[in-house]
């Protein structure tokens, strides 16, 4: 794919004069410090992340539970979560944007387990995505 990008690249080169690209303009936008308040830092995503990884036990017995109850095989899917995180860490919203797991009772287990979880101070809100897969493993 590389070397594919290379030659049109050449080929592009070759056919056409070289254009300097102008600077991009900066005059008009605020300082960084000013641009990043109300936003969270790369850390703080990575903090989230991290945190999320390790309640995953905690959403995966959602699914666990129903689970129990259908003993399917077929009873696999992904459930992609929305969540909004305030600057106190903790949610403000949580919802389901797809789901092809089709369990109603995992997805407000997961809505109501997500709800409670405590991401620690922010320096602004969050908003994110997180698709977890469920799949049976017996």
């Amino acid at each position: 794919m590389r070397s594919m990008l290379c030659l049109l690249v050449l080929c592009c080169a070759e056919t056409q004069p070289a254009t300097r690209p102008s600077p991009p303009v900066t005059e008009d936008l605020p300082p960084a410090d000013e641009r990043r308040e109300g936003a969270i830092t790369p850390e703080e995503y990575q903090a989230i992340d991290d945190s999320m990884k390790r309640k995953m036990e905690v959403i995966h017995h959602c699914y666990e539970t129903e689970m129990e109850k259908r003993m399917d095989r077929a009873f696999k899917g992904t459930v992609t979560i929305g969540m909004k995180i305030g600057r106190d860490g903790r949610a403000i919203s949580v919802e389901i944007l797809q789901d092809t797991l089709n369990a109603p009772s995992v997805n407000a287990c997961l809505v109501d387990t997500i709800k409670k979880f405590e991401f620690g101070s922010l320096t602004g809100e969050a908003d994110l995505v997180y698709p977890i897969q469920f799949t049976p493993q017996y």
